[in-house]
């Protein structure tokens, strides 16, 4: 009895809620302007490297932009899947 009446008056907690910091609004907003321009400087990377390795095959070079490509293919996976984290994560 003494316990139950010391956790309600004293020890309750419950009823208290986490916030935000005020700065993490505008630290969210970065996060996803950087998402933004990193999947798009992918798609770019990838539609330069496939029009390096046209040039390269028209022109009969030695074909070197297949690392350009793969590279931004694996780097659109990561920030894809780091967007679902971060989409799992951060409240929207």
């Amino acid at each position: 009895m003494i316990t139950s009446t010391l956790y309600d008056t004293w020890l309750a907690v419950d009823s208290i809620t986490p916030e935000n910091p005020p700065i993490s609004e505008s630290l969210y907003k970065l996060a996803r302007w950087g998402l933004w321009f990193s999947l798009f400087g992918g798609a770019v990377a990838i539609v330069f490297g496939g029009g390096v390795f046209a040039w390269e095959k028209w022109n009969g070079g030695m074909v070197t932009s297949t690392r350009m490509i793969s590279g931004a293919l694996i780097g659109g996976i990561i920030a894809s899947s780091s967007a679902a984290i971060l989409n799992a994560v951060i409240p929207t």
